[in-house]
């Protein structure tokens, strides 16, 4: 993150499947703001696992949104981080999430999921950043479908295989 010339100097870094101590240590090795929030315990690992907001830009706000679903095997929660934060003097409101896996959830889990973010964002005086994990490339049209624009539609493999990992934007001009 600090050598990387894409990821130098970022305005929002988005973290999943994150613990308490884990992010703390990166964003105090950045010097950066931070809000993160566990979504659950992990069962193998006793460990909180959760999403973070790293930010060098004042955070004015910080909340944790419920996903419904719990993951098959595992029963894991999910939640997306919220946080308005200051860029530049403009306010965000910026999400980071990870959806359900494709063997935690189904397909039409990980859209309920979404639903519930988008619809907490609809109604925002702000520009909306929602990036993270949505096991899924799918789901883009449907941001797309409801005004979002997808800067990382052709970003290529996240994982080993598939494009899951993803940013959208709604009212901020891209380029």
């Amino acid at each position: 993150l600090r050598d990387h010339e894409h990821l130098r100097g970022a305005d929002l870094i988005a973290l999943q499947e994150m613990d308490a101590p884990g992010t703390e240590a990166i964003a105090r090795g950045l010097g950066l703001n931070y809000v993160y929030y566990p979504a659950s315990i992990h069962p193998k690992h006793e460990r909180d696992v959760g999403n973070a907001i790293l930010t060098p830009w004042p955070i004015e706000r910080s909340f944790k949104l419920p996903l419904p679903h719990r993951s098959r095997g595992l029963r894991q929660a999910r939640l997306a981080a919220g946080a308005i934060v200051r860029v530049a003097g403009r306010a965000l409101r910026v999400y980071s999430l990870h959806l359900g896996s494709p063997l935690g959830a189904s397909p039409g889990q990980r859209r309920d999921q979404l639903q519930v973010v988008l619809c907490d964002a609809q109604d925002s005086p702000y520009p909306v950043v929602i990036a993270g994990d949505f096991n899924s490339k799918g789901l883009g049209e449907r941001l797309v479908a409801a005004g979002y624009l997808w800067p990382t539609r052709e970003v290529g493999s996240t994982t080993k295989w598939f494009s899951f990992d993803h940013v959208f934007v709604r009212g901020l001009p891209l380029g």
